[in-house]
């Protein structure tokens, strides 16, 4: 007289199917949420593993002050990261807008055009000419992140 879609806590086997069915929704939908975040979880799962080494023998010459410890590990990593990302985003942002001060000037003037019915060394001087014109312009005009490398060597 035993009924076989009941198990021993009470509960039928559709409840145990509607039961599996929900975590498992909830499952997906939590991982389709924590999607973005899984590349700086893996970043900080890979930063706690090669620096856990670092961070025990911080904490032995500390005298086991494990807090302490924490934050000056914390610290030093937030700068070791975060100080080469602020200096490539000013760079980035100033070489950006004396790109963009170059486009503008671009579409205003158009492009330079070429020297055409010369021999090639005559071609080729001219176009160094018309180069380093250019380069000078576009150095006038902001681009200061180039002048020790890019200006032409006068003789």
């Amino acid at each position: 007289m035993s009924d076989t879609s009941i198990d021993r806590g009470g509960r039928n086997q559709v409840e145990v199917w509607i039961s599996g069915a929900t975590v498992s929704v909830l499952g997906v939908l939590c991982v389709l949420i924590l999607r973005p975040f899984i590349s700086a979880m893996l970043w900080a799962l890979i930063l706690c593993f090669t620096t856990w080494p670092l961070f025990l023998k911080l904490e032995q010459f500390l005298g086991g002050r494990r807090t302490l410890s924490a934050l000056i590990a914390t610290l030093f990593l937030a700068t070791v990261i975060a100080l080469p990302v602020a200096i490539l985003g000013a760079t980035l942002a100033e070489n950006v807008s004396s790109l963009f001060s170059a486009s503008q000037k671009l579409i205003r003037e158009g492009p330079q055009v070429r020297p055409t019915g010369l021999r090639a060394s005559q071609r080729s001087a001219a176009v160094s000419s018309l180069t380093g014109t250019i380069w000078t312009k576009a150095l006038r005009s902001g681009c200061r992140s180039w002048r020790g490398w890019c200006l032409p060597r006068r003789q």
